[in-house]
């Protein structure tokens, strides 16, 4: 993310609208949380990056220690896509793992990074707005003019409104149903 305030506080809101979405729609699952990593969104990328995975490790091992029968769907917007790719997980918990899904993410176009999720044998759907199959446990959302997902570039002085618009385009909603398929399954 760029540096300075009025930047920071839009990637806020953007969280925070998104996380909000995602809640809202995920309140129609019985006995289901969500839980924002709180990992620090400055721009020092790797560094943070790497934190936030930590974070989530850690986090799904607490939680898969107290229940062991809980299952997880991981999601990621942006920098917390990357963060998805970044997260590495003992096999015991991987295969917890029902679905990722990401938004808008910058590693996309980097092909080495399509097969590092945390999930047992991704199988990745990169247009999920054209349905998806029961095989699929990874989707993959790039709105057409998201220059950070479709060439893993951004003006540093601008973010492509393509971008921002996740929470509110229908992603939310065809994620859901995805998740609802899996927990059916």
């Amino acid at each position: 993310m760029p540096p300075g305030p009025l930047k920071s506080q839009a990637w806020v809101l953007l969280a925070d609208l998104f996380l909000q979405h995602w809640r809202m729609r995920f309140q129609a699952f019985e006995r289901t949380t969500s839980y924002g990593v709180p990992y620090n969104t400055s721009v020092e990328f790797n560094k943070t990056i790497q934190e936030g995975a930590a974070l989530t490790a850690n986090h799904l091992r607490d939680q898969a220690d107290h229940c062991p029968n809980q299952r997880f769907v991981l999601s990621g917007l942006s920098k917390g896509a990357m963060v998805m790719h970044s997260t590495k997980l003992e096999n015991d918990i991987k295969s917890k793992v029902l679905a990722v899904l990401v938004f808008g993410d910058p590693w996309r176009p980097i092909g080495d990074f399509n097969n590092s999720w945390p999930i047992d044998s991704p199988l990745i759907n990169l247009n999920p707005r054209n349905g998806t199959l029961n095989t699929e446990n990874v989707i993959s959302f790039c709105n057409v003019g998201d220059t950070i997902c479709e060439t893993g570039t951004a003006d540093p002085n601008s973010i492509p409104l393509p971008h921002l618009v996740y929470p509110t385009d229908g992603s939310v909603g065809i994620a859901v149903a995805f998740v609802r398929s899996k927990v059916q399954q």
